[in-house]
């Protein structure tokens, strides 16, 4: 579709709501459709090559540990930050969860990106530190960083660090190895980038 009508246009828009797309969801809409619920928007999610999905199963692993101390860990799974975005983190820490809701509160969210950086760092951090994600992440896979985002605020993330495959980042007590996850920089059609 290219021709949205946007609120700049002075044309009032109204965006759906999480409740609303989750009833959608149970009766089967949207079924096989990678989409994404973001600030009443559905948004469609970029397909995963080799390097995001090898980059989610180190995750998985190096946070194993955090699910013996009572956490979940849960994978590409609806977090809900607010009542208009049900966005599906790569990775989420959160409490042990029931199956009659989405979490509403986690302790961590990752994002890999090889080819979303503008969608995780633009439009999702900002969702995620409203809702008081302490602790947001994007694996910059085309670029060989991490961008680590704390403190958050109404408004957004107060303090955002960039590590590179040197650097050290902890999650609740767990070491991620950034030298395995980020000694390679990555395309999105999953080749090498060899400078």
């Amino acid at each position: 579709m290219t021709d949205l009508i946007r609120p700049d246009e002075g044309v009032r828009v109204r965006g759906l709501r999480r409740v609303e797309f989750e009833q959608m969801v149970a009766q089967g809409m949207f079924e096989g459709e990678p989409i994404e619920l973001l600030g009443g928007e559905l948004v469609e999610m970029s397909p995963q090559g080799s390097p995001h999905g090898w980059a989610i199963t180190r995750l998985n692993a190096m946070l194993a540990p955090l699910m013996g101390r009572g956490l979940e860990v849960r994978i590409q799974l609806p977090l809900a930050v607010d009542d208009v975005s049900l966005p599906e983190p790569d990775v989420v820490v959160t409490d042990v969860t029931t199956p009659s809701a989405h979490p509403l509160v986690a302790h961590a969210a990752i994002e890999v990106s090889v080819t979303s950086q503008r969608l995780d760092l633009v439009h999702k951090a900002p969702r995620y530190a409203a809702a008081g994600v302490p602790l947001y992440v994007v694996l910059d896979m085309a670029r060989a960083r991490a961008v680590v985002h704390t403190d958050p605020a109404s408004e957004g993330y107060t303090t955002i660090e960039e590590l590179g495959p040197d650097d050290t980042l902890d999650v609740l007590g767990e070491p991620i190895d950034l030298a395995l996850l980020l000694s390679d920089r990555w395309r999105p059609d999953g080749t090498r980038i060899t400078d």
